[in-house]
């Protein structure tokens, strides 16, 4: 039986060839599924916007060089949110956050005006993604926001110095009360620099707003990784929050329709996940573009960007596209931002101190006293949330600061102080 390895270079070899075919919108190497259930065979899976019968000369062969195909009904969309001006409405998590970190709603504060087939109302339309995590500039070092080149430029109209707002315009953010920054680099392409996977990214540099290399639900950002088949991973989203997935593919090669101007990509060596609990768990939904994809390490692997349309046995947003995270970083000439070893180091000693606190007045009336006097109510739970960031000290500089900061290949920095 073909093994994983066997199999990729063949479905490379003839994505394009498949893809050329009216209505397939995807190809990618899965486990083949048969009458509902996942028969555990490796296969290239081919999806298309639609079964029905077509010329045998345009069917999908029953096999390519002795690997098994699979066709699925499934098409893919960019999943920003967008509103007409005059249509506002309450929105999942609109809130305005004083201190940036992932997870939370942003958008442009520039709109487009938009006409059928593409909206049902012509107008004037503002749009909302997520704010993925902090990065900072390879050349300056500034802090940056990073989310979709489909949520802060929108299209080809962008400029150098657009106006970005948390919240997003459409979640009650107003500019310029709201704008935290302004847009610097953007990217969008089916592949990218060296043969690396496709890219919708952007990054907006922040205007001072103060900021922390975190992500809200999630915590701290412990660096990069590489996504991996059957790899646990959740992300935080402004619309559908903190949920959770299982990586099915780091192969896949689909198209997204970005709409006039922009039109069809083809975005090649996508990840692929499905969101749990299965069958039908949503892991992403308009509105959570831009956000990161973490593993429970609290790693970033990818930027998600696009999610499944509605099909037969398969709701909108089960299957969320995410850009493999070193991808995007090089395009845009960023590195992931983790909290300083300081601030590690502190939490970590809070957390001993806490535990020592609470071993010496179990029990005791005197605990409450010793929690208010320094404003803990739960301190169970503050321990809990501190101690799952690391498991050991030796975590928060593995091998020392320097070698950690100065010679980490995952292209990790520091955090700045009272930024």
């Amino acid at each position: 039986m073909a093994t994983y390895r066997d199999i990729v270079p063949v479905k490379k070899k003839v994505e394009d060839e498949l893809l050329a075919r009216p209505g397939v919108t995807g190809v990618d190497v899965g486990t083949k599924i048969k009458g509902g259930e996942d028969t555990g065979q490796l296969a290239i899976r081919v999806y298309v916007a639609e079964k029905k019968d077509v010329s045998a000369k345009q069917k999908i062969p029953a096999e390519v060089e002795g690997i098994p195909t699979d066709v699925i009904q499934l098409t893919f969309k960019p999943t920003p949110a967008m509103q007409r001006l005059t249509e506002f409405g309450p929105q999942v998590d609109a809130t305005q956050y004083a201190t940036l970190e992932g997870g939370m709603s942003i958008g442009p504060c520039r709109s487009l005006y938009l006409e059928p087939p593409e909206v049902p109302t012509a107008g004037n339309y503002v749009f909302v993604g997520t704010l993925g995590c902090i990065v900072e500039d390879v050349a300056s070092g500034d802090a940056m926001m990073l989310t979709n080149f489909h949520v802060a430029a929108l299209d080809n109209g962008w400029t150098v110095g657009d106006t970005i707002a948390q919240p997003g315009v459409p979640d009650g953010g107003s500019c310029p009360t709201d704008v935290t920054g302004t847009l610097q680099r953007a990217v969008i392409a089916g592949t990218t620099a060296g043969g690396n996977p496709g890219v919708d990214g952007a990054v907006v540099r922040i205007n001072g707003r103060p900021h922390r290399c975190s992500i809200l639900d999630i915590g701290d950002v412990a660096g990069t990784a590489v996504a991996t088949n059957g790899m646990n991973v959740r992300k935080r989203g402004r619309t559908t929050e903190l949920t959770q997935g299982v990586v099915q593919s780091v192969n896949a090669t689909i198209v997204v329709p970005y709409g006039d101007g922009i039109g069809d990509v083809t975005l090649h060596d996508q990840i692929l996940i499905r969101g749990t609990p299965q069958p039908n768990g949503v892991f992403g939904l308009g509105g959570d573009s831009g956000s990161v994809v973490v593993n429970g390490d609290r790693e970033v692997v990818g930027l998600y960007f696009a999610g499944n349309d509605a099909a037969p046995g398969m709701p909108e947003g089960v299957i969320g596209v995410a850009n493999p995270i070193a991808a995007v970083l090089a395009a845009l000439n960023v590195r992931m931002c983790v909290p300083k070893a300081k601030e590690k180091l502190e939490k970590f000693e809070k957390a001993e101190k806490l535990e020592k606190i609470e071993l010496k007045f179990e029990g005791k009336h005197e605990l409450k006293e010793v929690l208010e006097k320094h404003r803990f109510k739960d301190v169970k739970d503050l321990i809990k949330e501190i101690r799952k960031e690391f498991k050991e000290p030796k975590e928060i500089f593995e091998g020392g600061p320097k070698e950690f900061f100065e010679n980490d290949p995952k292209g990790i920095v520091e955090d700045k102080p009272g930024e």
